[in-house]
């Protein structure tokens, strides 16, 4: 618990409205359902995804939930947010059967938790893509939304091809920029790792899993090293291929952009803070967040 309070300590610019409010509802919830459900299934999806759109309003933004339970199908991963369908898909098959070798040789009760908390980040994960066009859309003035308003398409139709020549660029050029900017965002496999809605979405997701479901860690320390690596791996996902990836996705996403104001708020950011934004690290602090990482790594 010490070492969740401290992440928490140091993560006080993460956006998540009502966040300990949340928290503890969530705790009460995952506790019901895994002494109601027997083992991961479609209720328990149903339930945590109903909760999070209700407390977070999001209605307007998922208006369908599609789980599939009964077909394995690897082309469609773990899950997807579709903005324009305002739906939400989950694959509980293909989230069980790529996880089936983490949870070889932990007994029943262990494997079931294991899989609620990995199913928990997937579907916070999504919802958190449907909450960051929220963002975008509401505009509230913080660093967030900066971010998010510079690298994602938030905006339909006759909408974004305004934005974009309101910004300054020519309408001659603005199909092409929209393209590019679809390609980025969605089909760039190299550049899907520093995408920060995608950096933003997988570090939230697996905070508020480590705080979810924190209440377990003491009957089941594995669990606590499994939540705590993949926590510290998704700070540092990009920073391998550069030491600013916000920086270098913004770049190429768009070249009227605010990055000077990104990197000017960025200043009063701490190490976790400025990873969490994917914004530029150095290698003392990189490496002072790969020898935490490597601790859990090694409880193994």
């Amino acid at each position: 618990m010490k070492d969740v309070e401290a992440i928490k300590n140091k993560l006080v610019f993460l956006e998540i409205k009502e966040k300990e409010l949340l928290i503890l509802k969530l705790k009460k919830l995952i506790n019901k359902e895994l002494v109601d459900n027997k083992e991961i299934n479609y209720q328990y999806i149903i339930d945590l995804m109903t909760f999070l759109v209700e407390f977070r309003n999001l209605n307007d933004y998922i208006k369908e939930i599609d789980i599939e339970i009964d077909t394995l199908d690897k082309s469609q991963g773990w899950g997807a947010y579709l903005p324009g369908q305002t739906k939400i898909e989950i694959n509980l098959c293909n989230i069980i059967d790529d996880l089936k070798k983490s949870i070889r040789g932990l007994d029943d009760e262990l494997k079931k938790i294991f899989l609620f908390a990995r199913v928990f980040i997937t579907c916070f994960h999504e919802i958190e893509h449907a909450n960051q066009i929220k963002i975008c859309i509401d505009n509230e003035d913080n660093i967030e939304t900066i971010i998010l308003r510079n690298s994602m398409s938030y905006l339909l139709g006759k909408e974004w091809e305004l934005e974009l020549i309101n910004k300054g660029y020519n309408a001659f050029e603005v199909p092409q920029i929209i393209k590019n900017q679809k390609d980025l965002e969605y089909y760039n496999d190299e550049l899907y790792l520093i995408n920060p809605s995608e950096h933003l979405a997988e570090i939230k997701s697996s905070f508020m899993a480590l705080c979810s479901f924190s209440q377990y860690f003491s009957k089941y320390p594995f669990l606590k090293r499994d939540l705590m690596y993949y926590f510290y791996n998704s700070l540092l996902s990009g920073y391998e291929k550069c030491s600013s990836p916000t920086k270098v996705f913004i770049e190429e996403y768009t070249k009227i952009n605010d990055l000077d104001k990104i990197e000017e708020l960025s200043k009063e950011l701490n190490t976790f803070e400025k990873a969490l934004y994917g914004l530029e690290l150095s290698r003392k602090e990189k490496a002072k967040l790969k020898q935490k990482r490597n601790y859990y790594y090694r409880g193994y």
